[in-house]
């Protein structure tokens, strides 16, 4: 048996947890006994597929949402500040090539 063979890990959830949209998982963090989990979708398309931040509870199986986020209501004018602001260069930049270290 390897450190990671299959018998050694435990099936704790699918199709999105409750929300069968929510495939990506961005982190993970186990915290005072619980097993916490920050999800979004690849393509949201309704207020629904907000992203979200779930808690496992290890001793009866189930998942908690603990936050998700705010549905936005825009219109053309934020949009429009939000680009005067940068926002839409900022999404445009390239990566940098370099990491900067104080």
């Amino acid at each position: 048996m390897t450190a990671f063979s299959a018998s050694r890990f435990d099936f704790i959830g699918e199709a999105g947890l409750g929300h069968p949209v929510s495939t990506l998982a961005h982190s993970m963090a186990w915290f005072n006994g619980f097993l916490y989990l920050g999800t979004t979708t690849p393509k949201a398309s309704s207020a629904d597929d907000r992203g979200r931040i779930l808690r496992h509870h290890p001793e009866t199986g189930t998942w908690e949402v603990m936050f998700e986020s705010p549905v936005l209501v825009t219109d053309a004018a934020i949009q429009a500040r939000a680009v005067a602001r940068g926002g839409a260069a900022a999404q445009k930049a390239p990566p940098p090539t370099t990491l900067a270290r104080e």
